[in-house]
């Protein structure tokens, strides 16, 4: 048996699994948001799941064949300017939502607001915007 497909099989294996931690996952937090005794219980499983999925999708990253043609070519400046801000403005909301909604809700509009104003900065100035290039040699 070749170690492509021993790889391809692994990889897969840690993706199927990794899924199932995260349905868990989800599945413990509905059961502690409907039944509060459980929580105790509950929070000592939780402590694994996190550690879990990461290893679990660092393997599947290491194990996963490399495929060229998914790689993203002449990404946008836009487009991907916008799409950074909004990740880490919802990341940043999910993160505050647990001390304060209305203070969660304000952080996300900002990063509704900054996204708006980089990509009609990006779309603007879209042909002075890249990346640098440098000669094999370091020049």
């Amino acid at each position: 048996m070749k170690w492509s497909v021993v790889r391809a099989w692994g990889a897969k294996i840690a993706l199927s699994v990794a899924l199932m931690v995260f349905g868990a996952d989800l599945w413990s937090l509905y059961l502690c948001s409907i039944e509060p005794t459980l929580a105790a219980s509950i929070d000592r499983l939780n402590d694994w799941f996190g550690p879990t999925l990461i290893v679990l999708m660092a393997l599947y990253h290491w194990l996963s064949p490399a495929r060229e043609n998914e790689a993203y070519k002449d990404v946008s400046p836009r487009l991907s300017g916008a799409v950074t801000v909004m990740l880490v403005g919802t990341a940043a909301a999910i993160a505050l939502v647990s001390y304060s909604a209305a203070l969660a809700a304000g952080t996300w509009l900002l990063a509704i607001l900054v996204t708006i104003v980089i990509w009609r900065f990006a779309s603007k100035n879209a042909d002075q915007i890249g990346e640098a290039r440098f000669g094999v040699t370091g020049d």
